[in-house]
């Protein structure tokens, strides 16, 4: 996976976040988090993609569902900031944004297959 790599030789994007959200407060600090875990949740199945085969199905199918819904969809309140989130407005967010949902549907897909055979991987 080396989208994986170059996520990881970048710096998190908190700049660009902060300038999605004005308010100093609450607000800003939980798009942080919540973006933060789920780019760290999809990079950790990516490290590991090539060793996917191994985990048990109880884990495989966590992995399933933590990996079925892109970050607007699992969180739908924020679905207003998606257009703010531009090669132009937000570079590095969108850079990373991006990897990570290439990522995530390429992990899914590998997922789905192993829970469905039972068996291993070919990465």
């Amino acid at each position: 996976m080396e989208r994986y790599g170059a996520q990881l030789r970048s710096a998190f994007p908190t700049a660009d976040i902060n300038k999605l959200i004005s308010d100093d407060g609450k607000a800003r600090s939980l798009l942080h988090l919540r973006i933060e875990l789920y780019l760290s949740g999809i990079a950790g199945y990516a490290s590991s993609a090539d060793r996917l085969w191994r985990r048990p199905e109880q884990d495989l199918r966590a992995a399933r569902q933590f990996l079925a819904q892109p970050f607007f969809d699992k969180y739908p309140e924020y679905a207003p900031l998606r257009a703010k989130i531009t090669p132009q407005h937000t570079p590095a967010l969108f850079l990373e944004m991006e990897a990570a949902e290439l990522n995530r549907i390429d992990l899914l897909e590998e997922v789905e297959r192993l829970v469905e055979r039972g068996g291993s991987a070919e990465w």
